[in-house]
């Protein structure tokens, strides 16, 4: 359990009135921001008198487990590390043996390996089209020779009530998640999870998905598991006679 953190901090609310509520409502979140490095899935601290809870966590999976990092120049971390990925910041924070966490710096980092719960999950430096080439890392959910996949997950905390008052105030972390295919020796194009961008994205192979959209798998909304399977089941051609 996570000690609650006091701050002292005071705005002459009586001389600002309403603008300094909005002042107030980003220094809260600026303030906050500042000392989630180490939250999990739920956090309460004080601010300003009143009670603020965190719900969710900044974290792709909350503990620290072992892995692999490697850097743009060529170094490599490994065995003295333990890792957990940042999807606020996009990037990995590290823990060394004797307990001291580091987040490392985005841009220095080329792609990290995480084991979880005895499986691995990949992160890389990706190019894909638009403003998203700087200091993103992609988690990579389906890789093979005729198809690639790729996912951009990214976390803010935004207020869940209200906080001009001094009772206790909600925040929780947003997610958004952005999807990038790639064909062969295309580039990557971002991508939905619907059909109907599937059935763009595959111009070729529409009569085919038509066909699978109306099984039982893939009739409801698509999910990223349903996703990956229709992409094996495309790639290895099955039901498709």
């Amino acid at each position: 359990m996570k000690k609650c953190i006091l701050l002292f901090l005071t705005f002459p609310n009586f001389l600002f009135g309403q603008a300094a509520n909005v002042v107030q409502q980003q220094s809260r979140v600026n303030a906050m921001n500042d000392l989630m490095r180490q939250n999990t899935s739920s956090l309460s601290l004080y601010y300003n008198g009143s009670e603020i809870d965190i719900k969710g966590s900044k974290y792709f999976y909350d503990a620290y487990v072992d892995g692999e990092l490697w850097f743009i120049d060529g170094k490599y971390a490994s065995k003295e590390y333990v890792y957990k990925f940042d999807e606020s910041e996009n990037s990995v924070q590290t823990m060394d043996k004797k307990g001291e966490e580091i987040l490392v710096d985005a841009e220095k980092i080329n792609g990290c390996k995480l084991t979880i719960e005895g499986k691995a999950v990949y992160y890389f430096r990706a190019e894909v089209p638009g403003e998203l080439n700087k200091k993103r890392l992609f988690q990579l959910l389906y890789n093979s020779d005729k198809y690639n996949v790729i996912k951009l997950a990214s976390k803010r905390l935004v207020p869940k009530t209200k906080i001009f008052h001094d009772d206790a105030v909600q925040y929780e972390y947003l997610i958004e998640h952005r999807y990038f295919l790639k064909k062969s020796a295309q580039t990557y194009q971002e991508v939905k999870l619907k059909k109907k961008d599937l059935l763009k994205a595959f111009p070729e192979k529409q009569a085919i998905l038509k066909r699978l959209f109306e099984t039982p798998q893939y009739k409801e909304r698509l999910t990223e598991l349903s996703f990956v399977n229709l992409l094996t089941e495309l790639e290895l051609g099955i039901r498709n006679e």
